[in-house]
């Protein structure tokens, strides 16, 4: 036996091993996916542990009120637990707002939409976020520190998704000493492998580079290319999605264009968008296809009572 073989073995896995993953692939037993909420969106997306999405799409365009509305879908369908880093909503009960209208079903304040959530509901919904959600409040806005509180929320209580929204409020502390495409490679390949190992989902928001708006006073589709810092988002990522909408309709339609699925047992890119419906009252989304089969999205909170558990 050659000395310190032992300490070098944890270092490969042996071609036996690599044909058992194999034929249980064969054998139709693939790695655990899990739906969105969204039937229309199944069909082409899912969301597997360990894996990175990107969430792209133009400012102010509602990605991040998508982002939350999936994550609500997510911790309500599947009993998972978030931690979420999301600067741009600041305080944290901003924040909070966002999910609580989403969770209820219904407006934290008075509007046209309807009624605003009761006391009650209030109360609930504040279980809600306690039991399934940490915000992280890292000491230094950068990878280093979004890691380092990540890993101590984590050991505290483990999770099974991380969201960052957006990258470019900590795109700021790149080494001089790298330029910005290395520092995005790098950066990604950390945050992916801190995930994998955890078997947590990352999601990431991505504002594009500068736009130009067309005829119609719209912005085009960012694609992944578009995305700003690198190209490496779209070689990094194993999901790129993109919301958009077109500001000249006024009905609360959107798009959401699945632009990269790297396995063929999470989804496939389709060859059209998935068309989404906007509720102003409980700010979150029914797909048009699910709505044509009367299969609307029902808020959690509302499900709950239908069911007599709340």
């Amino acid at each position: 036996m050659i000395e310190g073989i032992d300490d070098l073995a944890p270092l490969w896995a042996s071609g036996a091993e690599a044909f058992d993953g194999a034929h249980a692939y064969w054998s139709g037993d693939w790695p655990r996916t899990l739906s969105t909420g969204w039937p229309a969106v199944d069909e082409f997306y899912k969301i597997a542990p360990g894996q990175m999405t990107i969430i792209g799409g133009v400012p102010n365009h509602g990605k991040s009120t998508f982002l939350d509305a999936l994550l609500t879908n997510l911790v309500h369908l599947h009993k998972m637990r978030a931690c979420i880093y999301s600067p741009e909503n600041h305080p944290l009960g901003i924040h909070a707002w966002h999910l609580i209208e989403k969770y209820i079903g219904l407006p934290m304040l008075p509007n046209k939409f309807g009624e605003r959530c009761s006391e009650l509901e209030m109360a609930r919904a504040g279980i809600w976020l306690e039991k399934n959600f940490r915000f992280l409040t890292p000491a230094e806005i950068s990878v280093d520190g979004i890691l380092s509180a990540a890993t101590a929320a984590y050991e505290n209580a483990p999770f099974e998704i991380l969201a960052l929204d957006p990258w470019n409020e900590f795109g700021d502390n790149r080494p001089t000493t790298i330029n910005e495409t290395e520092w995005v490679s790098l950066s990604l390949g950390r945050f992916r492998r801190w995930a994998r190992e955890r078997g947590v989902h990352l999601f990431i928001v991505v504002h594009p580079r500068k736009l130009e708006k067309d005829k119609t006073g719209n912005y085009p589709v960012p694609t992944a290319w578009d995305l700003a810092g690198s190209a490496h988002w779209r070689n990094k990522a194993d999901n790129i999605l993109t919301y958009w909408r077109d500001f000249s309709l006024e009905d609360g339609q959107a798009e959401l264009h699945i632009q990269k699925v790297r396995f063929a047992y999470v989804g496939r890119v389709p060859s059209a968008p998935v068309d989404l419906m906007f509720h102003p009252g409980a700010k979150t989304f029914t797909a048009v296809l699910d709505a044509n089969a009367g299969n609307y999205w029902t808020a959690p909170y509302q499900q709950e009572r239908k069911n007599g558990r709340a």
